[in-house]
């Protein structure tokens, strides 16, 4: 499936039409329809709605846009699973705290060198959860693809900061 495809199988989950959908993001129908249908792309901020709005993750809109390594998925280990499970069970203000520790965290490591970040040599980033056909994966983001995600953490960063 693509991105496309991801946006409109969320959007029909939630039983809302383009149009509904358009206004909720700040967007016209016609936009809603060319996400839907490859033929435009959202921006981050966008995107950032869109999340919201559908209550996906990038890794439910981009799963099939990335490879995944499916000999990673037996090197995780009994306590990363373990916490992948209590992360699944957490409600939005959990996974939002979660999220925002993971990303300091891993910013942390990233300006020091340190952790997943030090033996990463083949320039692609670990994207630390994704799930594909109920098993769970670890799959990898290119350095763009890394960028992109970044930004659009960062934007849910300021917003939340900005609600509390």
């Amino acid at each position: 499936m693509s991105f496309g495809s991801r946006i409109k199988e969320a959007r029909k989950n939630k039983h809302l039409t383009q149009e509904q959908l358009g206004e909720m993001i700040g967007v016209a129908k016609s936009t809603v329809t060319g996400y839907e249908k490859g033929t435009s792309h959202p921006d981050e901020g966008k995107i950032i709605s869109l999340m919201s709005v559908l209550n996906v993750d990038a890794n439910y809109l981009w799963q099939d846009d990335i490879p995944a390594h499916s000999h990673v998925r037996r090197s995780l280990s009994p306590a990363e699973l373990a916490h992948i499970k209590k992360y699944r069970d957490l409600d939005d203000h959990g996974k939002k705290s979660v999220d925002y520790i993971l990303n300091n965290e891993t910013e942390r490591c990233k300006a020091q060198g340190t952790g997943g970040y030090a033996s990463a040599s083949s320039g692609a980033i670990p994207l630390p959860f994704a799930a594909q056909g109920g098993g769970i994966t670890v799959s990898y983001l290119t350095p763009e693809q890394d960028r992109q995600v970044d930004l659009a953490a960062d934007e849910l960063e300021r917003r939340l900061k900005g609600q509390d």
